[in-house]
């Protein structure tokens, strides 16, 4: 199977002259029935991704996120009238790319388990991941800021997190795509991460009046890492990306979730090519989040999503020691 759907869609709508109408579908796995096709509905010329449920496996409607960008619908397969179909339809345009994204995502997820009873929960499953997508993210990729705050979320996994656990359990940790309250839930406590630039005044951003707060954990830390933005000679939030995902060539289960989280956080390789600039590591930073910290945590009743800004040189009296530091909260994790 080609991973090009774009020019699978491409090759059908050229043989789509002189039909009256339906569907026309191929099948994506040739060795095996998968019940996975490309579709494209020759009336309007809507591309689809179609999956074939076994029959009489049931897959009911209360399950179907209603998005007004892609449509989602049962339907009767005519050839086989017991098995049902999922029709999964771009409504708009602006979609095409993360169209083309979720389509892959669906089969890379659905092609390993077949036709088993369990692909109606499985797809459930890819809609709840994919529905906090489209609420979340926009269509055209990550802005500036977000490019941002990702590497400096990568930068901390592949750098602090990834040679001292295993890589399946240096995954689990990273929740920020999860939108947890902290960045990295670890065994002796939580890291939130920061990303600045290295000219004066630095500073960044904090998102919630709970970001800072210790209450509950064993213990809070604030990374920052500083760097260059660079014409060149720098290191691209896809290189970084690629760099990790060869961390995980021998780590199915530790890519396969990687690959999950990306999407969650925004990151779509349709948007690779955007992503062109280029980020140098000036210096990294580790602040002990305590008594006296600059930060919003007790707000009045009625006051919520609080945001703000903390001058980094506001934090240097909280810095603590980056290596020696992290030992114990990467401590005693129970894989």
């Amino acid at each position: 199977m080609s991973d090009d759907f774009e020019s699978l869609w491409t090759s059908m709508r050229s043989e789509a002259p002189g039909t009256k109408g339906g569907i026309l579908r191929r099948r994506l796995t040739a060795e095996r029935d998968d019940g996975l096709f490309l579709g494209l509905d020759l009336i309007n010329g809507q591309r689809l991704f179609i999956v074939e449920l076994a029959p009489h496996i049931q897959f009911k409607p209360r399950n179907i996120p209603n998005w007004r960008e892609i449509r989602i619908e049962l339907a009767t397969d005519v050839e086989s009238p017991d098995a049902i179909l999922v029709k999964i339809a771009l409504i708009s345009e602006r979609f095409t790319d993360v169209f083309t994204a979720f389509a892959n995502d669906l089969y890379k997820t659905l092609s390993p388990i077949g036709k088993r009873p369990d692909v109606p929960y499985v797809l459930s499953e890819r809609f709840e991941k994919w529905h906090r997508f489209f609420m979340t993210h926009s269509p055209e990729g990550l802005s500036h800021e977000e490019q941002l705050g990702l590497f400096g979320e990568l930068w901390f996994m592949l750098y602090h997190i990834l040679h001292r656990l295993p890589k399946l359990a240096a995954v689990k940790c990273w929740k920020g795509p999860e939108e947890k309250v902290h960045d990295f839930e670890l065994p002796g406590g939580s890291v939130e991460v920061k990303a600045t630039g290295s000219k004066e005044p630095r500073a960044f951003r904090i998102s919630s009046e709970h970001q800072l707060d210790t209450a509950g954990i064993p213990s809070l830390h604030l990374y920052v890492l500083s760097v260059a933005t660079k014409g060149s000679g720098g290191m691209t939030l896809p290189e970084l990306v690629s760099e990790l995902r060869a961390e995980f060539e021998t780590e199915q289960a530790g890519f396969d979730l990687f690959r999950q989280k990306l999407m969650e956080a925004g990151y779509l390789d349709i948007h690779a090519a955007e992503y062109t600039a280029q980020y140098e590591a000036v210096e990294e930073f580790l602040f002990r989040v305590e008594k006296g910290f600059p930060s919003v945590v007790e707000v009045p009743e009625g006051v919520s999503e609080v945001n703000y800004k903390i001058s980094l040189s506001a934090c240097l009296r909280f810095q603590v020691d980056l290596e020696t530091s992290l030992l114990p909260i990467l401590g005693g994790l129970q894989l």
